[in-house]
């Protein structure tokens, strides 16, 4: 019994002193991807510096509403549409300079391309809203503000 609560007790203080951590390098309390990351410092080993992470700063579409054309014929699938995408424009800062990689999640559709200009291609969804996030990454996780848009679909 008493081996229990002293293991519970251990358990309790590193997850607390985690999530401090983690809220004092700027990372989400609910994002448990996020773990302090070390980069090297100068001099001896033991002088890393805490990576600072990068943000999303702005999330830009080109349409936020796009028009399912009418289909005729119910039991064929549906034609391939050159206007049913919207050109995606990510902006983001990182306090080192860092390399980014930009994460993008969907809930509809897919993405072509990578980088910070990306299209995101919406032929074969249903009418209605669908959402984008993007996080950036420096190489030490997506910690950094992350931002989310919305497309609407309806049927022309």
């Amino acid at each position: 019994m008493v081996r229990s609560v002293f293991i519970f007790l251990v358990v309790a203080i590193l997850v607390q002193s985690d999530a401090t951590l983690n809220q004092a390098i700027g990372c989400s309390p609910n994002n448990f991807d996020c773990k302090p990351c070390l980069r090297p410092g100068t001099g001896e080993p033991g002088n890393e510096v805490r990576n600072k992470p990068p943000d999303v700063t702005e999330l830009e579409l080109d349409r936020s509403e796009l028009k399912l054309k009418k289909h005729e014929d119910p039991d064929k699938p549906p034609a391939y549409d050159n206007e049913l995408h919207t050109d995606v424009t990510t902006t983001a800062a990182d306090p080192e300079g860092d390399v980014l990689t930009y994460n993008y999640t969907i809930s509809g559709g897919r993405i072509v391309g990578t980088g910070a200009k990306v299209r995101w291609d919406l032929n074969g969804v249903q009418a209605g809203t669908y959402t984008i996030t993007v996080g950036v990454d420096d190489g030490c996780g997506i910690c950094g503000k992350t931002v989310t848009r919305s497309v609407t679909i309806v049927q022309d």
